[in-house]
């Protein structure tokens, strides 16, 4: 948890005393990393965060999250460069809002527009108003926002936009409408000596297990120009995971556990018992 002080910022207002804010943060001040791709918690509609300004990374500042990716937003008239049309929140992005609904009290997405979710350190859990003894916590119901009472919030529109692209583009290609099935079961035919020694290198036997079950659900539901193809990785994988000592869907023996009779030394046969039964009970006659 992480205290920040949040004074009134316009000129236009009189002047207020400061509120002090608990947030719970998502990483330290000064460490976002362009390899910091999403923060570390879950953002959702309705939620105040802390974030650093896009017009000036060394400023941070408070806003309700309005707008999540693939959300569309109608934002508010009257702004230098906006023509009010509405917008849709690109992947990793957020709409941001101060809760006045007035754009002469509050510099957020209306201004700049939707802002990198790489940009947001915290969140706020309570604010600590002058006079109280005690926490205001902070209500974080998407419904309650003035942007969603306006009618100016669709959510989900495009519901490809909270999708991760490169993610996209690795879901979108079909390989075995692509053709890179089909090839790479041919390379599978013309190397099958191969085959021991690549499932054993780092990593391989992974990749051939997923290939396995992906062949096996195109198998089942499929159509007849890909389950030619599909059923023959199936059985060229199979005899491959055979052959190196594993199950037929790539998966490892279990051990067998043989019986203590069947354990040589450490064990009886059944014939040892039913002789050594035998003696006592001629030892019991004879006493």
């Amino acid at each position: 948890m992480a205290p920040f002080f949040n004074p009134n910022s316009s000129p236009d207002l009189p002047p207020a005393p400061p509120d002090l804010i608990l947030v719970q943060t998502v990483h330290s001040l000064g460490e976002v990393s362009p390899l910091f791709r999403l923060p570390r918690f879950k953002l959702h509609r309705g939620q105040v965060v802390v974030y650093y300004t896009p017009h000036d990374p060394n400023t941070i500042a408070v806003k309700r999250v309005v707008g999540l990716p693939g959300d569309k937003v109608t934002p508010l008239p009257g702004y230098d460069g906006w023509d009010s049309s509405p917008v849709i929140i690109p992947y990793n992005h957020i709409w941001v809002e101060g809760d006045a609904n007035n754009r002469d009290k509050s510099i957020d997405s209306n201004h700049f527009g939707p802002i990198s979710q790489n940009l947001v350190c915290g969140f706020v859990l309570a604010v600590y108003v002058p006079g109280l003894n005690w926490p205001v916590w902070l209500d974080s119901a998407g419904d309650d926002t003035p942007a969603k009472k306006d009618g100016r919030v669709e959510e989900d529109v495009v519901g490809s936009a909270r999708l991760d692209p490169d993610e996209q583009a690795t879901q979108g290609e079909d390989p075995f409408r692509s053709g890179s099935a089909a090839l790479e079961l041919a390379m599978i035919r013309r190397n099958r000596e191969l085959m021991p020694a690549k499932l054993r290198a780092k990593g391989m036997l992974e990749r051939y297990r997923r290939m396995h079950a992906l062949a096996r659900a195109e198998v089942a539901t499929g159509d007849a120009s890909t389950r030619s193809v599909a059923q023959g990785l199936v059985e060229e994988l199979e005899i491959a995971f055979e052959s190196v000592g594993l199950n037929k869907d790539g998966g490892r023996v279990a051990p067998v556990v043989k019986p203590r009779w069947q354990a040589g030394e450490e064990g009886e046969s059944t014939a040892d018992k039913e002789r050594k039964l035998q003696e006592y009970l001629a030892r019991q006659r004879t006493v």
